[in-house]
């Protein structure tokens, strides 16, 4: 009409970079997100003793009669974590006195039933529902709260 001509267009803008550049940062950025995420599954894989041990106290808050291997979980528990020298000749109040240490809660009343649970399973049927309540979350809180230095 009035000899007007419509104008053309320009070319759509490419979606590819156009330099090696581009290319080199977004391979850095997949290689850092990489090691990233390798990271996080080597702390989450090293934590594997923590969620094994959780696991197991909270079997024997429904069946006290595995109570008995209490003991045993604190001690792989506290050897995985911390150097052998440190935890193997530990016991009785001492072994109380270094778990309080690294983050449990236990009481002084608490260091018999802790050594002869071990030795004398029938002990966990003796026990009283407190008693069996407090051992239990005094070695949740162990297992949760120690920084481990292996």
């Amino acid at each position: 009409m009035w000899g007007l001509r419509e104008l053309p267009l320009p070319d759509p803008l490419p979606w590819t970079p156009e330099t090696y550049g581009w290319g080199v940062i977004a391979l850095g950025v997949i290689c850092l997100l990489l090691s990233i995420a390798l990271r996080q599954y080597r702390k989450w894989e090293d934590q594997a003793y923590r969620r094994e041990a959780l696991a197991e106290l909270a079997v024997m808050e429904r069946n006290r009669l595995l109570l008995s291997t209490l003991p045993h979980v604190l001690r792989r528990t506290a050897l995985q974590a911390f150097p052998r020298e440190e935890v193997a000749a530990l016991d009785g109040s001492e072994w109380i006195e270094w778990l309080n240490a690294a983050g449990a809660d236990f009481e002084s009343s608490d260091i018999e039933p802790l050594d002869r649970l071990a030795y004398q399973p029938d002990l966990a049927d003796r026990l009283d529902d407190n008693s069996a309540r407090h051992l239990i979350s005094a070695s949740r809180a162990f297992v949760r709260s120690h920084r481990a230095r292996v």
